[in-house]
């Protein structure tokens, strides 16, 4: 695993806590997801996770043993990546 990622995913696993609780507590709606999120900050951490110089360091983060959530946020942060990759080319 590669652990230069580790404390982006965790400062935005944790931005996107806070921010759903928040949500939780004025009533708007709840993203499951940081991509799905209207929080500037998250989308932020989102964009630096998914640039495209991050692309070997997620194929190799991806592992069979990651919880759905895990595996959802990972598998959708590879398809960012790769999508920036190909409308900068």
């Amino acid at each position: 695993m590669r652990s230069e990622l580790y404390p982006l995913w965790a400062k935005l696993d944790k931005r996107l806590l806070e921010h759903q609780q928040l949500c939780m507590q004025d009533g708007t709606t709840i993203p499951s997801f940081p991509w799905s999120a209207e929080c500037p900050e998250i989308l932020s951490l989102w964009d630096q996770l998914t640039h495209p110089d991050n692309l070997d360091a997620l194929l190799e983060w991806q592992s069979p043993n990651m919880n759905n959530f895990a595996h959802a946020a990972t598998v959708e942060a590879i398809a960012t990546c790769r999508r920036r990759i190909a409308a900068s080319l």
